[in-house]
């Protein structure tokens, strides 16, 4: 599975209609990976997330 840099950016919203958040490298990896289900655990956790939380996104990795 591959997605953009573009795809990844989650917006929100500036005081000046600037719209950005910093989407950490470990995110890639984790819906990069070769196994679909851990990929799929990662997406569905970062989905339920307002901000992005690492830990979390590791810990839907590692279940299973």
């Amino acid at each position: 599975m591959f997605i953009s840099r573009n795809a990844l950016l989650a917006a929100i919203s500036g005081a000046k209609g600037v719209s950005c958040q910093i989407v950490p490298t470990i995110l890639g990896v984790l819906l990069q990976d070769k196994d679909a289900e851990k990929a799929r655990r990662v997406m569905e956790a970062m989905l339920k997330m307002v901000k992005i939380d690492i830990a979390g996104l590791k810990q839907a990795y590692e279940q299973g």
